[in-house]
């Protein structure tokens, strides 16, 4: 309690402990283009996301306008600055790097959590996991997945998250091109509509969407014993066929 000698409120105290954890991005390696510093500091975030994982469960109200947040961005703005990209959408891409390192670091702090926790080796958890879709993951009901599940997917070494970062960029060094080759600008998107927070708010409305979830879940059922129904009716005409 001490400490709110010097801070006003809890939130102010947060923000601070937050501006400790995430420091500074590290320097740029020698001779790097924009796209091997963005990995750098994807790198660097995910790594500091796994170090403090209490980072993660702050609430994002914001833009948090600290010398250390800033730094970051500042760190993702400097690399993309030699591209052809319009200061907003060095931004767009800079945010890009930032979600794409908070989604994967909250992955990875949870697998560490689980490891401390739990005394298992990651691939023991990695093996059990595999386990455990090849036992519930049925092709009647999930076809897609469990054709995933079959070709080893949740078994696998390979990381689903630098993949992924890496055709982003693949994606960001495509219109890069675009753009020297004299391609315009593409139009900014406008933000993505959202259901007004009053509204979310409505005991009524809340109890429709709940309804309305029920009977997806009910298709689904239906569509999966439908699915089953006409596996098993095609094996009963097979056998039927050959026993004639």
């Amino acid at each position: 309690m001490s400490l709110y000698r010097y801070v006003s409120a809890k939130d102010d105290l947060l923000l601070l402990m937050q501006e400790q954890a995430i420091g500074l991005p590290p320097e740029p390696e020698p001779d790097a283009d924009w796209r091997a510093r963005l990995v750098q500091l994807f790198t660097a975030q995910v790594a500091m996301f796994v170090a403090h994982p209490w980072v993660l469960s702050l609430p994002i109200q914001g833009t948090p306008v600290t010398p250390n947040s800033s730094a970051w961005l500042d760190a993702a703005l400097e690399a993309l600055a030699p591209t052809a990209l319009s200061e907003q959408e060095q931004v767009a891409v800079a945010l890009l790097i930032a979600g794409q390192a908070r989604f994967c670091g909250m992955v990875l702090a949870g697998y560490s959590d689980r490891v401390r926790r739990s005394g298992q080796h990651p691939d023991a958890i990695t093996a059990e996991e595999a386990g455990l879709y090849d036992a519930l993951i049925s092709a009647e009901e999930f076809p897609a997945l469990r054709r995933a599940v079959d070709a080893g997917v949740f078994a696998s070494d390979a990381d689903p998250f630098r993949f992924g970062l890496e055709r982003c960029l693949d994606g960001v060094a495509a219109y890069v091109a675009e753009l020297d080759g004299g391609a315009p600008h593409a139009e900014p998107a406008e933000w993505a509509a959202t259901e007004d927070l009053a509204l979310l708010a409505d005991k009524r409305y809340r109890e429709a969407q709940k309804a309305v979830r029920e009977a997806q879940k009910a298709l689904r059922d239906a569509r999966r014993l439908e699915r089953q129904a006409r596996r098993e009716a095609g094996e009963r005409l097979a056998r039927g066929r050959r026993e004639a």
